[in-house]
């Protein structure tokens, strides 16, 4: 065989974390059988091996029986992992959340990940499953990543779960029998009900009603009866009843259209129940015998819980009319009590706020630059000057004995003095420095960090703690690029 290796070592990140990339070209300068000692034991009994082969991963004793291993297929021992088509396997330390994680990006079909039980052995092995023969002129590619990682435990998860804004609900529908009205069970333990007709408000319960949440009216069937929780906003009677069934009727945009699937949430933010509609009604079976191109496209329009028209989305001919081809969420992306909603269309993934999706998937340690070199006010021009020749940046931040961010010098700002030594002595930092535009205090939300690059026009902005003290800077070059890459990442095959 002859062999074209190519080894890429990725610089750490700023957790430590750093990746290993290998790729392998391997090809047969003869017929060519590969094979591997034949695998032993069971996993059944707990003792098993041989049957490795290609590139393995070793742990010292202590390091293997501290890190827990995780499947792409969900396996958590050795025994889970082995002998199975797993793109990678993950070792993590639940102590300190550090590990490695290593994935097979490239290999044959015969390819299974091979452990040692007690872990200290990791292997992808090329030939698990039998011998592999190459012809003469035939190649083998193979490629494996290794990604030694930080700390990915999660931090400042939720106390306890947010409370969902809804309003009451309140909603009555008449019938031959009479009028139900219906609300729903919040905080509130009591609830009394009034009607208002022409303008004359009647209550209609002597005791609060404590243990349900609806009250039917038999032989009432006035449909211009408007009904209230607290005497003050009053709800009409918006139910319609048709053979036998009590619905709420919204027309829909395209009057001709069946519906396929609805989902509810709550789209602009005012505590009620709003409607995304998919239609038309129809679903196309992928499987090859029965399959046919669609008629049409499918549609996605929103509604308010008033039934009001907010907005229509076309999914586009890169969309099947089927289920399996067009799911859609509903749901609160965010926790800012307005609902979002996430479908796939024409190879993109499409939310009311995609950028927003994006921006939080970022964090925000990961676009901090702390490679400028911090200056103290009292410097002179002189020392100024020494400290520019050392460095590539062009903005340098001025910090005081305790790091607490005073200002920021700008290159360009000091240029026309910095090649005049008789300045030198005469000039210091506390001089020329500059405020900066704005400072990003630590832990601020990245979509909040882009509304403050927006109102400053700033390129470049640092970044504080809740005291003051300097952090590091982050520019709007380097949060683009991040945000490409997550796009790419997170999104690109939705």
């Amino acid at each position: 065989l002859a062999e074209k290796r190519r080894i890429v070592i990725d610089p750490p990140d700023a957790k430590g974390g750093y990746t290993i990339t290998t790729r392998h070209t391997f090809t047969a300068l003869a017929d060519v059988t590969l094979d591997r000692s034949e695998p032993w034991g069971s996993v059944a009994s707990g003792k098993w091996g041989a049957g490795y082969a290609g590139m393995t991963l070793r742990l010292a004793d202590d390091v293997a029986a501290a890190l827990a291993v995780r499947g792409y297929a969900g396996g958590t021992t050795p025994g889970d992992c082995t002998a199975r088509e797993t793109t990678f396997l993950d070792f993590t330390d639940p102590a300190t959340g550090e590990g490695v994680t290593f994935t097979q990006l490239k290999a044959p079909p015969s390819a299974r990940f091979y452990l040692w039980p007690d872990k200290r052995m990791i292997n992808p092995s090329v030939v698990y499953t039998g011998p592999l023969t190459l012809k003469k002129g035939e190649t083998l590619e193979l490629a494996y990543r290794l990604a030694v990682h930080g700390d990915r435990r999660v931090t400042g998860g939720l106390a306890a779960r947010p409370e969902e804004r809804m309003d009451d609900g309140l909603i009555a529908g008449v019938t031959a029998e009479g009028t139900h009205v219906s609300w729903r069970w919040l905080d509130k333990k009591a609830y009394d009900l009034w009607r208002r007709v022409n303008g004359t408000v009647e209550k209609l319960t002597r005791e609060p009603i404590v243990q349900t949440s609806d009250l039917f009216l038999p032989g009432y069937t006035n449909l211009t009866a408007e009904y209230s929780l607290d005497g003050k906003t009053f709800t009409p009677v918006r139910c319609t009843t048709e053979n036998d069934m009590t619905f709420v009727r919204i027309p829909l945009a395209d009057t001709n259209a069946t519906v396929q699937a609805t989902a509810v949430g709550d789209l602009n933010g005012d505590g009620a129940y709003d409607y995304v509609v998919k239609t038309p009604q129809g679903s196309i079976d992928p499987w090859e015998l029965v399959w046919h191109k669609s008629d049409s496209t499918y549609k996605l329009e929103a509604h308010d819980s008033s039934g009001a028209l907010l907005w229509i989305r076309d999914l586009g001919w890169n969309i099947e009319q089927g289920i399996w081809y067009s799911p859609f969420l509903v749901a609160d992306l965010f926790g800012d009590w307005r609902e979002e909603f996430v479908v796939a269309q024409k190879g993109e993934l499409l939310t009311h706020h995609k950028d927003k999706a994006v921006l939080t998937l970022l964090e925000a340690d990961s676009v901090i630059e702390k490679d400028f070199q911090t200056v103290a006010p009292e410097m002179s021009l002189g020392d100024m000057v020494k400290v520019i020749s050392r460095c590539t940046r062009n903005m340098f931040p001025v910090v005081d004995e305790r790091g607490v961010l005073l200002g920021i010098v700008l290159l360009d700002n000091i240029r026309n003095i910095m090649f005049r030594p008789e300045l030198y002595n005469r000039f210091h930092v506390a001089k020329f420095m500059v405020s900066a535009p704005a400072k990003i205090l630590i832990n601020t939300p990245m979509d909040k960090i882009m509304e403050i690059f927006d109102d400053t026009k700033a390129w470049n902005l640092p970044v504080v703690d809740e005291g003051g003290h300097y952090i590091g800077f982050m520019s709007k070059s380097k949060i683009f690029n991040s945000y490409r890459e997550v796009l790419v990442d997170n999104f690109s095959g939705d």
